[in-house]
């Protein structure tokens, strides 16, 4: 596991908390992704950072925290059970959580000064850079100008959790979240190879706006489609597409793409009901592509009318300015079943294109 650092510390901090937290998130949630069980709890997932000491920390995690109330509690203040924390298959109780204002430098050189939230589990610290943060992977940490701990009165999971921007894309480096990729950055594709991202975009969905436009995320659950097939939970856009083989004996076609609404099934594949906002990430590259998300294979950013009216005002003119206000039609990379063809499908013969991670 690689380590990031700048070689700079700072001093202790202030307030009941024995040293710095870690802050895990983004986007992304990122990423009110969230669940609801059967014995009241809820589950959210985001993505977190182990903190190292002082200015180093760990790659990315992804980190599912169940909870029966809806904040992220400092220590001795939960109203009802404890936190718990789940990464890589281990489930860790959860101390405390607040915020630190933290300076950091991204990886284009710029410095920024955020508030992360830190939560301190029995594996330790995490941090959880907030909704829209400019922190990435690149990042190195510099120090925490007010040296104290804020927001001990709890902190709201919507502040932290992060949607599609925890989905892992395959790059020429492995496995990354997509909160973090940038243009210029290299993509495993499945037709052209290695190619680089054109373009990222995010749309970032109040509460409101994702329950009145039925804009739930659909999540396709881990190896619902084989062993590592994906290789965790995932979560995308109802209307983002997966490419789906086998479908010759039916259309003629060996592989088609798919909605990820149209594969709901309600076990391995559900849509996940929530009053938190949502964001979404979207990748452009020169021609639409097949990508690989957490072992399967799904479509980049298509500037169809289908995808263009989904954008807000300020993100379709970010967009114009890299592909114009008049772009030409982008040729699918599959062709796209409809709505009513998938349902016609066998359940035993839908298989998504897949490339088994562990």
């Amino acid at each position: 596991m690689a380590r990031n650092s700048n070689g700079n510390s700072s001093g202790n901090n202030s307030g009941n908390g024995n040293a710095y937290g870690r802050s895990s998130n983004e986007s992304d949630r990122t990423e009110s992704s969230s669940a609801a069980a059967d014995d009241g709890t809820q589950s959210y997932e985001m993505t977190a950072y182990k903190w190292a000491g002082f200015t180093e920390y760990d790659e990315s995690v992804e980190m599912t925290v169940t909870d029966d109330d809806d904040q992220m509690d400092w220590y001795g203040q939960d109203t009802g059970q404890a936190e718990t924390a789940e990464i890589d298959g281990e489930t860790f109780s959860i101390s405390m959580t607040g915020t630190i204002k933290t300076s950091f430098t991204d990886s284009e050189g710029q410095t920024h000064t955020e508030d992360f939230t830190y939560t301190y589990t029995s594996d330790g610290y995490y941090f959880i850079p907030p909704p829209g943060s400019s922190f990435d992977e690149g990042s190195t940490l510099n120090s925490f100008p007010d040296n104290r701990w804020e927001d001990t009165s709890g902190v709201n999971y919507e502040e932290v959790v992060c949607f599609t921007p925890g989905c892992q894309i395959l790059t020429d480096k492995g496995l990354r979240p997509a909160a973090v990729l940038k243009p210029g950055d290299l993509i495993q594709t499945a037709d052209n190879g290695v190619q680089r991202i054109k373009w990222v975009g995010r749309s970032d969905l109040p509460a409101l706006r994702r329950v009145a436009r039925n804009l739930h995320p659909i999540r396709i659950r881990k190896g619902a489609f084989g062993d590592g097939c994906p290789n965790r939970d995932i979560h995308v856009s109802p209307q983002h597409r997966f490419c789906l083989n086998g479908t010759d004996h039916l259309f003629g076609e060996p592989e088609m793409l798919a909605a990820a609404k149209t594969l709901i099934d309600g076990v391995r594949v559900e849509k996940v009901r929530s009053w938190a906002g949502v964001s979404y990430v979207h990748i452009l590259f020169d021609r639409h592509e097949l990508i690989n998300c957490n072992g399967l294979w799904t479509e980049s950013f298509q500037p169809a009318k289908r995808s263009l009216k989904t954008l807000s005002p300020d993100m379709a003119g970010a967009l114009a300015k890299v592909i114009g206000t008049a772009p030409a039609p982008m040729r699918a990379a599959r062709s796209a079943l409809k709505p009513w063809e998938v349902p016609v499908i066998p359940p035993e013969r839908i298989f998504l294109s897949a490339r088994p991670m562990t």
